[in-house]
């Protein structure tokens, strides 16, 4: 038996040994078409994520653009001498002053129409969160009243404001899990002394700015968009299953390849800074399946085919060294 194997692995012919050089040709040629096909394989992995790296850059673009621009209004309606007087001496039920109101009223509203995704705007008078007499102003395009922050919202607002002391400060309250809010307050300076006079909070529907931002493609599916902390997600452009929100948060790689609803989606993470969140960009991948299809398939058949060509060498090569 050992002769038998012997005689195969070490041929005395030039018969057998051409076969020997056949069999070892096409173990190398198999090889290396095994090798090109994986490379092929991360090479379309890597030409697909830098792509959606630029994609992913653009729309994380977009988004702090949107805040920096809305801490920008904050900053200049602090700055504004209308609303500044106003919060120095409010209007009041008490005091009705229908012509004076109007025109913080419009102040206000040119603020918010500078925006599109600002919800409403909020000013009172420093402490005076509780609208006991009717001096707190609102402005919305299109919230009621009744969908706005309530009084213990308004209180955490008008903490977090003096706090920071004239800086810009987004807050999550628990009350609004489709917005943020950024506060600051109205002040003068006398003697050197900051006086407070007032705080104003701005809603940024942070919801409708993903959903908007996941639509800026040119594919014929959305991309999905989430910011979410270490534990949850917080804001989605889609709503999606807890299973696979787990999976997302879970990512300990640059780049992941999810199923969702049936679709393969290629994600990608991305820390945003001005709020310390993460920030996930999810990708339709379209030829996933087929390029993976394709390359197990090609695979097993360089594999299927060099063992029939193993077998068939070695056969003949046996029965040759027998008779």
């Amino acid at each position: 038996m050992f002769d038998k194997i012997s005689s195969i692995l070490k041929p005395n012919t030039l018969k057998g040994k051409l076969l020997s050089m056949l069999m070892i040709a096409i173990s190398i040629i198999c090889v290396f078409s095994i090798l090109i096909t994986i490379v092929l394989w991360h090479i379309s992995n890597k030409m697909l994520q830098h792509s959606m790296t630029e994609a992913m850059s653009y729309a994380a673009e977009r988004l702090e653009s949107v805040f920096d621009a809305t801490s920008g209004i904050a900053v200049l309606m602090a700055e504004d001498p209308v609303l500044l007087n106003y919060v120095k001496e409010p209007v009041t039920n008490n005091k009705p002053e229908f012509a004076r109101t109007g025109e913080i009223t419009k102040a206000l509203a040119n603020y918010c129409n500078n925006n599109p995704y600002i919800s409403y705007i909020y000013l009172w008078q420093n402490g005076k969160y509780r609208d006991e007499d009717g001096s707190i102003i609102r402005y919305s395009r299109y919230y009621p009243v009744a969908s706005m922050i309530k009084e213990d919202s308004r209180r955490k607002l008008n903490e977090v404001a003096v706090e920071k002391n004239g800086k810009v400060e987004y807050c999550f309250l628990d009350e609004d899990k489709e917005g943020i809010f950024l506060t600051r307050v109205i002040h003068t300076i006398d003697d050197y002394t900051f006086i407070n006079h007032g705080v104003l909070a701005i809603r940024l529907n942070v919801q409708r700015l993903l959903k908007d931002l996941s639509k800026a493609n040119n594919t014929s599916e959305q991309t999905i968009l989430l910011l979410a902390n270490d534990e949850e997600v917080l804001f989605s452009s889609q709503k999606l299953p807890e299973a696979i929100c787990k999976k997302i948060l879970s990512m300990n790689r640059e780049y992941k390849v999810l199923k969702i609803n049936g679709k393969n989606y290629f994600v990608m993470e991305r820390h945003f800074k001005l709020l310390g969140l993460r920030y996930f960009y999810m990708a339709y991948y379209e030829n996933y399946h087929l390029l993976r299809s394709i390359y197990i398939i090609t695979t097993v058949v360089i594999i299927l085919v060099a063992s029939i060509l193993f077998y068939k060498q070695a056969h003949s090569r046996f029965n040759y060294n027998t008779f």
